[in-house]
């Protein structure tokens, strides 16, 4: 599992089961920690749908606490705000560790021509 945070919080958790690596995007279902109470509230309305609800300027750990340099991670929140369908968590531009290195079973699957997305 890789660890979200905000402003040094940790606000939930993702096994980030999908990907594209040519594009370097990590993708999979956000699990809230009890701290995303309060960090949603900061969450954007998207300007394409009202019922979606982005949280941007996130940080990406290890499960052992390693920072991940990427230049993306956001959690986006979909249907009412007062009762959230459920959420995805999103990360691009991987620097450190590399993509490949963090997500060598994508890089398989892509190879392999499967398509996860």
């Amino acid at each position: 599992m890789f660890l979200i945070y905000s402003d040094g919080v940790l606000i939930g958790q993702s096994a980030l089961e999908h990907g594209d690596p040519p594009m370097g995007v990590a993708l999979g279902e956000f699990i809230p920690a009890a701290a995303f109470a309060a960090a949603r509230l900061e969450a954007v309305v998207s300007e394409q749908q009202e019922d979606i609800r982005i949280l941007r300027g996130l940080s990406l750990r290890t499960s052992d606490q390693k920072l991940i340099r990427c230049t993306h991670v956001a959690v986006i929140e979909c249907g009412e705000s007062s009762n959230p369908i459920g959420w995805e968590v999103e990360c691009m531009g991987f620097e450190s560790p590399s993509y490949a290195d963090l997500f060598p079973n994508h890089v398989k699957a892509y190879d392999a021509g499967i398509q996860d997305r």
